[in-house]
């Protein structure tokens, strides 16, 4: 994986490419190809994950004692393969389930 990723230097800038995309698109100030959305409850972040599955993306729920309660989150992991209409496709099936982001994406949704 070292090797792949010192050689393939594409890959490194698809990566950060699809994390700006995210950003713009959510509104939300991610930094990092790992992003964690805090959701609430247990029960939030389980519906949450259970949602996002449905809609064809493994994103997991993250409960106590990982994290405190009522902190739970879904955790979003990007990578080089993801391309745009992936991330657009993500942001809409996230917005349905995490009430914060529904404003932000509303025009992505439209669009889709």
């Amino acid at each position: 994986a070292v090797t792949v990723a010192q050689k393939e230097s594409w890959r490194r800038q698809a990566i950060w490419s699809r994390v700006q995309e995210f950003a713009a698109l959510t509104k939300y100030p991610a930094t990092s190809p790992i992003i964690s959305l805090v959701v609430g409850t247990e029960q939030e972040a389980l519906d949450g994950s259970k949602h996002m599955l449905e809609s064809g993306f493994h994103v997991t729920a993250i409960r106590p004692p990982a994290v405190p309660a009522n902190a739970c989150r879904l955790r979003v992991t990007l990578n080089a393969a993801h391309t745009s209409e992936d991330i657009k496709r993500l942001v809409v099936a996230l917005s349905q389930c995490i009430p914060s982001l529904k404003d932000a994406t509303g025009q992505v949704a439209a669009k889709l």
